[in-house]
Formats: structure tokens, C-alpha cells, sequence
């Protein structure tokens, strides 16, 4: 059970007679939060939302809380409490209520990673109603794999998918959410309260949108797992406009991969952008950051989630962030230029590697050769025309569906209409 903020788990028994449920009650603070054991009842019935209780301490003792914190304080200095179901509404107005709470998963082919990512969203104890997944005609049974776990699914052609106006659709199609959770198929959720932690960046009403800590994957190589651990560090923070003067650009980084957005606010700045061929969730974080909003790294929720990119792929992938910096140049004129970032990167990888792994440096600076001049041609895509730079890409797709003509083109609800089907209501 969930409410005010608090987490309440437990195994469901059956009701005393009278309807008094009494339990041992431990607790523990996370990050700030609390987290409280107590028995489960009425889960027949229960649904997501405020906690109804009234709590009667010490056996006789009735007492109608209305205050969190009192309430917490009872619970630090009793070893039990009894409740009932009363008419009585525990509010935490800090904490976002985890049944206004959207998770959104755009996937392709998920089949060989479903195991395994299922099983991290599962741990986080969220009603499988409140996850969406919107799914580009996977061929490998992967809606009907979300459709046994009980989610929405929500199909678009291959074709239409876009990093932003996909993301976009979704937040259309969860308008009771206040805060949207977005995650990438092959992201694992590392810990049962890793959502939890990332919701708790909100309990600051100035923080629009958060992310989280993404750990290298098991098996992961040196030059793999040094992307992950300089990227996100083992320190929290969080972020305003004036953060451009010490970290530059980095101030506008966050990651869909593993995120959260107040969904006022991204509706304020006009949600994610569908002209762009990556970096949806950085262009938003720095229109966050420039309207007057906070953004704030956790690196407490964390996601198991990363990569071993060939030299080639790395290529690919630096062409389409040239590409990305070029559509949006108003972004480097704000926060500063990335080149900086990019040999600060490249130092702390030959720092890490060459105590233990010399043998992997010269591979290592060949991929940032491979990065530079990918990067360096990106910026330069109108010049190099549309064929090669599809040919250039990571994202062929975008080349595809994009082009000047259609370079605004955005995914509406009214696409259902044309060939997307919503699978489960």
C-alpha cells in the first residue's frame, strides 16, 4: 500500500474480527524518505491513491492523525499500531502519490531483453495499469509479452517512431499523471525502490525532471564501464541555469533511458521536441533549466543499462550528436560548447585505464578519433547532404521520415487513424 509519501509492504492475512489489523512496524530512512511495514488489507479492493486511515496507538488510544510528520514520530516511538479504514486522509503534499505516477517504455523487439527488465519494474511494486508501452511493430512477440504482464500497449509503424514525438504521444495518452517515469527497454531497474528514489527528487517543487544512475551491465568491458561511471558519478546534485557556469553543457544532461518529468512543467516548455534526431531529454532539461525550473540527478535510483559500441557504431553515433548540436545551436550558445567536456572524457578514460588495462589505450584513443571527426562531420550534415549522411548515421531511420520539408513533423493521438493500434484498454 502506498500513501503520503510513505511505502507500506507486508504479507496480506486475514482481518481481526472487529477490523483491527495490528502489526510490528520497523522502518528505515532512504534518501530522506521512510520506509514502513505494515500488514496488508482490504488488497482486494485496494486502489492507488492517498492513504485512508485512522490509527488507534497503544490499544485504546484513538487518535485521528492528519500530519505526516506526527504520524512518522508515533511511529519511531511505538513498536505497534492498529488501524482501521476510516474517512480520514493522510496527504504528504512534498511527495508526488505513486498512483498519479506514469511509466512509459518505447520498444522494438524486446523479446531477448524482457526477462530481465520485467523483472526490475516488477520489483517496484507499480499497478501494471499505470505502464505503457508503445511499441514500433516488434515482429518478436513483444506486445504480447507486455499484454500478459497486464500493461497498455500501444502500437505505431517502425516507421514513425521519433526519440521525441514518441515520448510525446505517450504523455498524451496518460493525462491523469503527474509525473511520467520514462525508460528504455534494455535499462534493468537495479534495486525495488529505484523508482521510488527517483520520485523523491520532487519532493523540491522547484525540480522539473530527474534522472537516474545508470551502472554498466554485467560483463561489461573497461572502456564500457568508464563511459557509465564518468557520465553518472556516485554523488547526487541538482541543477539550475547558473549550474552552465561550472559544469557547461553537462548542466542541460539528462537520460530517457531512466527519467522523470513533472508533467506541468514539461508541458510548460512544449514537451519534448519532434524535429531532432536524438537528445529529446537534454534539449528539454536545458528548456527546463532556462524557464526557471531545476533539474536534479540521483544517483541513488539507479538502472543497470550500457553499451560495448564497435569504433564504427561510436562514429555513427558522434556524427548524430553533430547533427543534434547543429539543429539546436541555440543550446551550445547557452550552456557553452562540448569540446571542453569531451577532453575532460577523454583524460579521466586514459586515467582509468592505464593502471590495469594499458593494453586497451590505443584502442581507446582510436575511438575518440573515430568520435572527433564523427562529431566534427555531423555538424556539417546540411553540407554533406541527406543521402550520406543517412549512410553516416546511427539513426537511419530518422533520415527516413524526416526530411526539410517534414522537419516539424510530430506524432498526435490523431495518428491512431493512421494504421497505430492500441493494443489493451
Amino acid at each position: 500500500m502506498r500513501g503520503g509519501g510513505f511505502s507500506y509492504q507486508g504479507t496480506q492475512r486475514e482481518p481481526p474480527r472487529g477490523g483491527l489489523y495490528c502489526s510490528e512496524l520497523p522502518y528505515n530512512r532512504v534518501n530522506g524518505g521512510v520506509s514502513i511495514h505494515i500488514s496488508d488489507f482490504c488488497c482486494s479492493k485496494w486502489t492507488p491513491g492517498p492513504l485512508p486511515a485512522r490509527f488507534l496507538m497503544e490499544g485504546n488510544a484513538r487518535g485521528c492523525v492528519h500530519d505526516s510528520t506526527r504520524l512518522l514520530h508515533i511511529f519511531q516511538e511505538r513498536s505497534w499500531a492498529v488501524a482501521t479504514i476510516a474517512e480520514t486522509f493522510i496527504h504528504e503534499d512534498r511527495v508526488i502519490e505513486r498512483s498519479h505516477v506514469a511509466v512509459v517504455i518505447p520498444t522494438l523487439n524486446a523479446h531477448k531483453c524482457w526477462t530481465a527488465f520485467r523483472d526490475g519494474l516488477r520489483s517496484q511494486g507499480l499497478p501494471a495499469g499505470q505502464v505503457l508501452i508503445i511499441d514500433s511493430s516488434s515482429g518478436d512477440g513483444t506486445r504480447e509479452l507486455a499484454l500478459t504482464e497486464g500493461y497498455q500497449v500501444y502500437r505505431i509503424e517502425r516507421r514513425d517512431f521519433d526519440h521525441g514525438g514518441t515520448r510525446k504521444l505517450a504523455l498524451e495518452m496518460v493525462p491523469w499523471a503527474d509525473v511520467v517515469v520514462y525508460l528504455t527497454q534494455d535499462a534493468v531497474l537495479a534495486t525495488p525502490d529505484s523508482v521510488d528514489l527517483l520520485l523523491s527528487a520532487f519532493e523540491d517543487r522547484t525540480v522539473a525532471a530527474a534522472y537516474g544512475r545508470q551502472l554498466p551491465r554485467l560483463g561489461a568491458g573497461p572502456i564500457e564501464a568508464h563511459a557509465r561511471l564518468f557520465n553518472y558519478p556516485a554523488q547526487s546534485d541538482v541543477r539550475d541555469f547558473e549550474s552552465r557556469h561550472t559544469l557547461g553543457i553537462k548542466a542541460a544532461f539528462l537520460s530517457n533511458s531512466f527519467s522523470a518529468y513533472r508533467v506541468s512543467a514539461l508541458r510548460e516548455v512544449g514537451g519534448f521536441p519532434t524535429d531532432v534526431i536524438m537528445a529529446e531529454d537534454a534539449i528539454v532539461a536545458a528548456k527546463l533549466l532556462l524557464a526557471g525550473w531545476k533539474t536534479a540527478y540521483v544517483a541513488e535510483a539507479q538502472v543497470y543499462h550500457s553499451h560495448a559500441y564497435t569504433i564504427s557504431q561510436e562514429f555513427r553515433r558522434y556524427f548524430d550528436t553533430g547533427v543534434y548540436h547543429n539543429q539546436v545551436g541555440w543550446l551550445r550558445e547557452k550552456f557553452g560548447d562540448p569540446v571542453g567536456e569531451g577532453k575532460r572524457f577523454i583524460l579521466s578514460e586514459l586515467a582509468f585505464l592505464a593502471p590495469r588495462h594499458l593494453h586497451l589505450v590505443l584502442l581507446a584513443m582510436v575511438r575518440s578519433i573515430a568520435k572527433a571527426i564523427g562529431y566534427s562531420l555531423g555538424l556539417r550534415e546540411a553540407a554533406l547532404g541527406r543521402g550520406l549522411s543517412r549512410r553516416l548515421s546511427f539513426h537511419k531511420g530518422y533520415w527516413d521520415s524526416h526530411s526539410s520539408a517534414k522537419a516539424t513533423k510530430t506524432l498526435k493521438m490523431e495518428d491512431r487513424e493512421r494504421g497505430a493500434t492500441f493494443w489493451g484498454g
